[in-house]
């Protein structure tokens, strides 16, 4: 397998990584931002298992086997299961009108893509497209957490932001040691145990998952 054929394998799992978190963003359904965020971390384990094949490294089978099983799998079964507690699956509001966000997002990740694109931010693998879609995933993260007043895409927007990062850390420096992975891994887990906990609180006393009602939490 050549090194050019890698980079534009790598390109376009990239890609579609970002086209799945525009979706994210303008998606209004609890649910269905549950799927495309495990859907998106199936892609980063794509891109996890063609890097360790290209480069000989067993650990990054490993690794992407635990992005897949934790963050495609576990953590989206947690979420789907807050959903169905809580009756959480009205329609999450949104600081800004359907089609302004996503054009918002689509703008945004064109801009990303395109600017940052080419040397100085092409992997050595010679992803050129790898970098800047990390850089746009972690824009569209901050998009959907600070647009969307539900505790579920204040969670996926945080799952997205942190693929966009683990996408750099794959195709930049070929992962972190397995040790690291799955101490951030097991972070990552924790805190989304502890957002489901506290979610399950606030439904209990406000009767829905809309973050707006932490405002009456204020002196």
């Amino acid at each position: 397998m050549s090194a050019a054929h890698v980079a534009d394998t790598i390109n376009a799992f990239a890609i579609a990584m970002v086209v799945v978190g525009v979706f994210v963003v303008s998606s209004r359904w609890p649910r269905h931002v549950v799927y495309l965020v495990a859907l998106q971390s199936v892609l980063l384990g794509a891109v996890g298992v063609e890097t360790a094949w290209y480069t000989e490294r067993p650990h990054l089978f490993v690794g992407a086997g635990l992005i897949v099983a934790v963050k495609a799998v576990l953590l989206p079964g947690l979420m789907l299961v807050l959903i169905t507690r809580a009756r959480g699956d009205a329609e999450m509001p949104s600081a800004l009108p359907r089609g302004l966000g996503l054009a918002l997002a689509v703008a945004l990740s064109l801009f990303t893509i395109e600017t940052f694109s080419g040397d100085p931010f092409q992997t050595p693998l010679g992803a050129a497209r790898a970098l800047p879609a990390a850089l746009a995933l972690i824009l569209l993260g901050l998009q959907t957490m600070v647009t969307r007043h539900h505790v579920v895409a204040q969670i996926t927007g945080f799952l997205v932001i942190e693929n966009g990062m683990a996408l750099a850390g794959l195709t930049a420096t070929y992962g972190m040691p397995l040790v690291i992975e799955f101490g951030v891994l097991l972070d990552l887990l924790l805190a989304v145990v502890v957002a489901f906990v506290y979610s399950r609180r606030i439904q209990e006393i406000h009767g829905d998952l809309e973050t707006h009602v932490l405002r009456e939490l204020r002196g």
